[in-house]
């Protein structure tokens, strides 16, 4: 059932499915997927221009977002990005990595006059707008890292990021949820910021996204050889694998690096959580914060899937979460 999720015909059914939608969040992540290999030759050239220190040992404050896939996470990377005086992952270092910061800070551009929090499926509408940035997380894990190596090569993304005391960093990464503890253990700096919500939203979610685009992402390592040909089934899983995960990762994490608060919460009241973030988590003072770049926020609780669906989601939930209870003997 993976593979069939990670085809190439499931490829396709993804491509097509952000062009039939009409997002221009989604038209802007093929244009940049289609101008990356270029747009990064181009950006290596123009780097060579400037250099970036990087044997520094401190770390200024750097918040990390985690949390499974349609979790609101990346509405709350939009808020607390446009509210923080911070840097970001943008859809601009997507395409110019190692020019970016420096580009948007000399322009001041980080977070100015963005407008609304519309995404699509995590890729957001504007270019200067949040990124998962995939591509530096990664970097960040390529091979079998050593903490210390771990450790220089976050100094180097934070130094190419140009966050500094007083502008801290913050970014989010849903496929990240697996090397929290090993982050932790390397960069013992970084806070970690879990997104919870109700379940049956985010897996209802997950369905959706599956019907659209044809695929899952990620997919937990529990599930690779997995033979569930069930979608919703597969959803439901595959959300509380990532759950779980986190649950084991988060057990190695000091609690003073560890927040987390759900969704609907967040959305009926975020501002005790940004100013939380803010004074005790990242040093920033209340009165830099831009309280007018934060609207009301609203909290959907439509259906998203068939009624029948929706009755399976609850209904397997349910089956597994006992399932799981008893295996932990609760």
């Amino acid at each position: 059932m993976v593979d069939k999720y990670n085809s190439f015909e499931g490829q396709i059914r993804r491509i097509n499915g952000a062009w039939r939608s009409g997002s221009p969040a989604a038209r802007l992540g093929m244009m940049l997927k289609a101008i990356k290999p270029f747009a990064n030759l181009l950006d290596k050239v123009f780097s060579l221009s400037f250099s970036i220190v990087d044997n520094e040992k401190e770390i200024p404050a750097c918040l990390l977002i985690v949390g499974p896939p349609r979790s609101g996470s990346t509405i709350i990377y939009q808020v607390l990005a446009r509210a923080i005086p911070s840097v970001y992952i943008s859809n601009i270092h997507s395409i110019f990595p190692r020019g970016a910061s420096r580009y948007m800070l000399k322009n001041n551009l980080f977070s100015v006059n963005l407008g609304g929090f519309h995404n699509y499926y995590g890729h957001t509408a504007s270019i200067r707008d949040v990124n998962e940035g995939n591509e530096f997380i990664d970097d960040i894990f390529r091979g079998t890292p050593t903490p210390g190596q771990i450790r220089q090569r976050f100094i180097s993304f934070v130094r190419n990021m140009q966050a500094i005391e007083g502008r801290p960093l913050i970014f989010k990464n849903a496929s990240a949820y697996w090397r929290l503890a090993c982050l932790h253990e390397a960069v013992p700096e970084v806070v970690f910021l879990r997104v919870q919500r109700d379940p049956e939203q985010i897996v209802q979610s997950v369905v959706r996204a599956y019907h659209e685009l044809g695929g899952f992402n990620p997919i937990p390592e529990a599930l690779l050889n997995s033979d569930i040909t069930d979608p919703v089934e597969f959803a439901v899983r595959q959300v509380m694998e990532i759950e779980r995960v986190i649950d084991a990762q988060k057990k190695h994490i000091v609690s003073k690096s560890w927040v987390e608060f759900a969704y609907e919460d967040f959305c009926r009241d975020p501002w005790p959580v940004i100013e939380d973030l803010a004074v005790n988590r990242l040093g920033i003072d209340l009165v830099r914060l831009r309280r007018n770049a934060v609207p009301e926020l609203q909290v959907s609780t439509r259906s998203k899937v068939s009624q029948d669906d929706a009755r399976k989601i609850r209904s397997l939930l349910q089956h597994y979460s006992e399932i799981d209870a008893y295996r932990n003997g609760l």
